[in-house]
């Protein structure tokens, strides 16, 4: 399954990376584990 291509030209992957990078910044102690575990809950397919 790939990515459309006009996704890319409304700026979608941007957003995501500006808001990935400003809520992983909000994290302290442990923060690449929490960050994983968030990452995880929002990419499973939604059982």
């Amino acid at each position: 399954m790939g990515v459309p291509p006009y996704v890319d030209d409304c700026g979608v992957f941007a957003g995501l990376s500006r808001f990935r990078t400003a809520f992983y910044g909000c994290l302290s102690a442990r923060a690449d584990a929490l960050f994983e575990r968030c990452d995880a809950l929002l990419c499973q397919d939604g059982r």
